[in-house]
């Protein structure tokens, strides 16, 4: 529950939405330790290893043992999600041996612990893990390395194919192109001057196609199942050859393909192409894929219609978050991605 917006907490958050993020870094600090105070715990070192909306600290202990403390930001994800994240992680850590990290319950056995210091005007929600030791597996794109991540993926769609969901947990579905109540900006009066008649109708073709694939992918008689839903090579670690996955708040019910092909969709954007060919990178993952499952594209095309589905989000995205100025070149370059992309209908047939 979130404590009442008093004329002082406003008055507190403006003051805190004006700090730099070291400051505001200091102020969560604060939060971070207190929540700590609700584990039985002798903290020597408290780190920061990453921060956006949430923040991520490695905790070090004076017996030697480390953990990961995550600090949610009050607007990320809400409790069902929360919830079930852990849910799914708790299961992993009982019945696999797939190195995901466990959530550990406080004094009071909650595994999410809810904090208030006057310092932060918001409640936020603290978790405290397991530690994942290792290197992320976009450092170490080997063959090896990337086979091993499609043996891990397998894993983890095999696990979720058995894994009955408690009571309470999240029924969002990764059926449509923006499945967590994302404003949807395209085309609104803001943004309309960015399309000229030509691109707006491309980028219209382009999301009724995308629809249309999810459309299909849904009416399948067998029921979609939990994933990872961001298991791409930065949110792998690699540790003396083992690779662990991390970072589950995008958890969502779907299909294994749908979750390949967000995998797929960070080794054709975001790898270096004269080190790592996208091509080759998908071969080697799915041959570790299918060591132990089907693959489970159902047609040619399939996972770059997938890929325009995320294009799409992204293109919201980035006229809501980026400057300005990047807008229209970004359209423009948008327009013959997506252009593209419709290329293959001809190239693949109708789909089914």
């Amino acid at each position: 529950m979130q404590p009442e917006r008093t004329a002082a907490t406003q008055r507190r958050g403006t003051e805190f939405a004006e700090l730099t993020n070291q400051g505001k870094l200091r102020r969560v600090r604060r939060l971070a330790l207190a929540a700590l105070d609700h584990y039985d715990l002798a903290v020597s070192r408290m780190t920061v290893v990453s921060y956006h909306l949430n923040v991520l600290y490695r905790v070090e202990t004076t017996d030697g043992e480390r953990y990961a403390l995550r600090i949610s930001h009050p607007t990320w994800r809400d409790d069902v999600e929360l919830r079930s994240e852990l849910a799914w992680l708790a299961a992993l850590a009982r019945e696999t041996d797939i190195g995901a990290h466990q959530p550990l319950s406080n004094r009071d056995g909650e595994l999410v612990t809810t904090i208030a210091v006057e310092s932060v005007p918001e409640a936020r929600r603290a978790v405290l893990f397991s530690w994942a030791a290792g290197v992320q597996l976009a450092k170490w794109l080997t063959n090896a390395n990337v086979e091993a991540m499609g043996v891990l993926s397998a894993r983890l769609h095999e696990h979720a194919a058995t894994f009955t969901p408690p009571d309470g947990f999240t029924t969002r579905r990764l059926d449509c192109l923006f499945p967590r109540d994302e404003e949807v900006v395209l085309f609104t009066p803001r943004f309309a001057h960015l399309f000229s008649p030509e691109q707006r109708k491309v980028f219209e073709q382009a999301i009724e196609r995308a629809q249309t694939e999810l459309d299909r992918l849904y009416r399948s008689p067998d029921p979609p199942r939990v994933i990872h839903g961001d298991l791409h090579h930065e949110n792998v670690l690699v540790d003396h050859g083992r690779l662990q996955p991390v970072d589950f708040e995008d958890i969502i019910n779907a299909y294994p393909i749908q979750d390949i092909a967000l995998t797929f969709y960070d080794f054709r954007y975001f790898t270096d192409p004269a080190r790592h060919g996208y091509a080759a990178l998908c071969a080697t993952f799915q041959r570790g894929y299918t060591s132990r499952l089907p693959w489970p594209q159902e047609y040619p095309g399939q996972l770059d219609i997938l890929h325009l589905a995320r294009r799409i989000w992204v293109a919201n995205w980035v006229l809501q978050h980026e400057d300005a100025q990047h807008h229209a070149p970004f359209v423009e370059r948008e327009t013959e991605r997506f252009q593209g992309f419709m290329q293959l209908e001809a190239d693949v047939g109708p789909m089914r």
